[in-house]
């Protein structure tokens, strides 16, 4: 395992050899006739040495990865140059779009028929009625119909005070409450049935103004029936006794009959308040009735159908268009990318050339820090020893020995040149193919706009026509300005 990045770890061993060396001379060792170094210089030598050669093998680590990283540059600059060739020579655009369109046609054909069909039965509809009048209808049914709940609790609230008897106020809410659903519930029936009015057919006017007429009887019978049977309904004296209830409901329509030829008996001023209420209130029922969808029956539904129709046209389109917009920006982005990437190549190149001249530095830099730590500690181990013992010092004490002969840089140079070389060939490719790649770009900027607006516009003429010509073979008789 390479042990690189020395950062002064012999240095700090100064003041230890220091003391070894005093040490030996008490002993006096090294002994004067002695040819080879002590077991301490061994363990510095072999501890320097171990140092310079973990910077030797991260700088020989550094090259091989710069190796590979030459490689991989030179076999991404041959697939290039053999991509750019292919994306200069390819003409599949035109049939690749045509593919594109191909795939979605019959559904797109399906819609528009749809589509069409919706229109014609719209048209046909409305001529045979008579509308000129565009459709109206509420978008929700439900916030249309809030007010009539809310006025039905208004009238259950408003009838429980009236009906209260011994049972208190909510022995009259149970009354009130069924009396507000029979009287605005009717109502709004009876006007929803009175659009039927609107319609030429004879048979349904009948049963549209039968339904106006219905409910004008039954609003003035109800609400009478109700104002009068208050009062007997007081009268009961066991609300829970349903044969008094009953027999006090049938005198109260006995009764609520006489108003029709105006001779109804409302007991109060109550009664005569409670029948005015209610009358307004069934017709706010009926009005909201007859508002709830459009006046002509089946004209909201024949228009809802058409929108829906036109909506699930138009997303497909969209959806088909966005498809053609991506794919021509991704054949665009292709070219663009073919004409950047020797620039990136070049700068992945000349990153790699500065990665083996910092290599090269650190070696350098950290083995001479090495030597000279080295020589620093031995010159202090060999003083100190020698400023102690009594007798002569070993002849090699005069000797100062190297660490660093094993270092060889020489390998940067060569990979330096290769990168040179190709960076040079990078840049000579980028030169060749740049206005080539240039011009394809702008031609496919200018050919993405038409396919996108004529093409396109000309492909979805063609669909419409195919969807025509699809209703005309199952009889569907369109009208020159019914094509839509």
């Amino acid at each position: 395992m390479a042990i690189a990045g020395y950062s002064g770890q012999i240095a700090s061993r100064l003041q230890e050899f220091q003391q070894k060396g005093a040490a030996e001379a008490q002993k006096h060792r090294p002994s004067p006739d002695a040819s080879h170094p002590d077991a301490n210089e061994v363990a510095l030598r072999t501890e320097a040495e171990r140092f310079v050669a973990g910077e030797q093998r991260a700088f020989n680590d550094a090259l091989n990865d710069t190796s590979k990283a030459n490689a991989d540059i030179q076999r991404k600059m041959f697939d290039a140059e053999a991509e750019v060739q292919l994306a200069l020579s390819d003409s599949s655009l035109s049939s690749r779009v045509d593919a594109e369109l191909a795939a979605d046609k019959q559904r797109l054909i399906q819609l528009t028929e749809e589509r069409i069909d919706a229109e014609v039965d719209l048209r046909a509809f409305r001529t045979r009625n008579g509308i000129t009048d565009p459709p109206s209808y509420p978008e929700s049914q439900i916030h249309h119909f809030a007010i009539v709940a809310a006025f039905m609790l208004g009238e259950t609230i408003i009838n429980s005070v009236f009906y209260q008897n011994e049972a208190g106020l909510l022995g009259g809410a149970v009354v009130a409450l069924a009396v507000s659903i029979l009287n605005m519930g009717s109502a709004v029936l009876l006007g929803i049935g009175f659009r039927y009015k609107n319609l030429p057919e004879s048979p349904w006017k009948i049963v549209g103004w039968g339904c106006f007429i219905l409910f004008a009887l039954s609003a003035i019978y109800f609400n009478a029936l109700f104002a009068t049977f208050r009062s007997e309904y007081q009268l009961v004296a066991d609300p829970a006794d349903a044969f008094a209830v009953g027999q006090a409901f049938q005198k109260a329509s006995d009764e609520a009959f006489k108003v029709f030829v105006l001779q109804a008996n409302f007991s109060d001023m109550m009664s005569f308040l409670l029948f005015g209420i209610g009358i307004i209130l069934s017709i706010i029922a009926f009005w909201k009735g007859y508002t709830a969808d459009d006046p002509v029956p089946n004209h909201s539904r024949k228009d809802k159908r058409l929108k829906a129709a036109i909506k699930a046209e138009a997303h497909a389109q969209d959806l088909l268009r966005q498809k053609l917009k991506d794919f021509l920006l991704d054949r665009r982005g292709a070219l663009q990318g073919h004409a950047s990437q020797p620039t990136i190549l070049v700068a992945v190149a000349n990153q790699a050339v500065a990665n083996v001249k910092q290599a090269e530095s650190v070696l350098k830099t950290n083995t001479a820090a090495i030597e000279r730590d080295y020589q620093l500690v031995l010159d202090a181990y060999r003083q100190s020893n020698m400023s102690v013992r009594g007798i002569d010092p070993p002849a090699y004490f005069k000797a100062k020995p190297s660490v660093t002969d094993s270092v060889d840089a020489s390998g940067a140079e060569p990979i330096k040149a290769d990168l040179a070389e190709l960076i040079s060939r990078l840049k000579e490719h980028r030169e060749r193919y740049k206005d080539p790649l240039n011009s394809a770009v702008n031609a496919m900027q200018k050919e993405t706009a038409e396919i996108l607006d004529e093409r396109y516009e000309g492909f979805l003429a063609e669909v419409a026509d195919d969807a025509k010509t699809n209703l005309k073979k199952r009889n569907v008789i369109l009208q020159p300005d019914e094509a839509g």
